[in-house]
């Protein structure tokens, strides 16, 4: 019989590269993944990187994000899910906030958040697998306000639970849960509730969000506090399509479980 599933943060030195200054959200400054500077160009067998500590954690897959000198992730534990702030150089705990649970995934690989955290400014917000979603003051822990996803809002819960990472846009903090529902980054009021798509990716492009549903339509959408508005629309794919598009320049690269299409934007 297995054991249950625990993380262990890991920290390690990259030989000649700055930390760097903010990595705020699933998928980095762009939510593109991609590192500001180039790593060193030296081989890890002569010199591979220096491990500056090691601490456990608990169980789930959310990200960890950084904040200058502060790490932030969270972890869960039985049926507690604590959101916790780390100091970068060691590890040490600068706080946690700790809630109950009442949902535990039948399968182990599905336990603790799965939601990676975003720091907008002076806040952290935070997605919970039960759909807890918090507002946190960044520096001090403390809770600014709170809403459950499935029983304030109607959401139904996925099997292995809620996993939607915020996206900050504007003043708008945007949760693609299959409604896509746009929030004031200050109160957490929910401002406008699309179904546009029932199921779709969003990337952050610019100042406009690419929308792919799931049955292939790509949309190009401006978001307000009044609500989103659908700027162009093509279909492009037509079968699961599940993958978030990639932006390189004017070109949209986009797949559905059968096909790749590259798209030109005309400038």
């Amino acid at each position: 019989m297995k054991g249950p599933l625990t993380a262990v943060l890991v920290a390690a030195a990259l030989h000649g590269v700055p930390l760097a200054a903010q990595w705020p959200q699933w998928g980095g400054p762009g939510r593109d993944f991609t590192a500001a500077g180039a790593l060193p160009d030296t081989s890890w067998l002569a010199r591979p990187p220096r491990e500056l500590w090691s601490r456990p954690l608990g169980e789930g897959h959310s990200a960890v994000v950084v904040d200058g000198e502060r790490l932030y992730t969270m972890f869960g534990r039985g049926y507690r899910e604590t959101v916790i702030a780390i100091e970068a150089a060691t590890g040490r705990t600068l706080w946690e906030q700790a809630y109950d649970v009442g949902y535990q995934p039948e399968y182990e690989e599905y336990r603790g958040p799965h939601a990676t955290p975003l720091v907008v400014g002076e806040r952290l917000f935070t997605v919970g697998i039960e759909g807890h979603l918090m507002a946190f003051d960044k520096r001090t822990g403390r809770c600014l306000w709170g809403h459950q996803l499935e029983d304030d809002f109607g959401y139904r819960r996925p099997q292995s639970g809620f996993s939607p990472s915020p996206i900050a846009y504007r003043d708008l903090v945007i949760l693609p849960v299959g409604g896509d529902p746009g929030r004031d980054v200050a109160t957490g009021e929910e401002l406008w509730r699309s179904r546009e798509f029932r199921k779709a990716s969003l990337v952050l492009a610019g100042d406009r969000l690419l929308v792919l549903g799931e049955e292939g339509e790509l949309a190009l959408v401006a978001a307000a506090a009044s609500g989103p508005r659908v700027l162009g629309r093509r279909q492009v794919l037509a079968y699961h399509a599940w993958t978030a598009p990639t932006v390189v320049g004017n070109r949209i690269y986009l797949r559905d479980a059968e096909r790749l299409v590259a798209l030109e934007l005309e400038r």
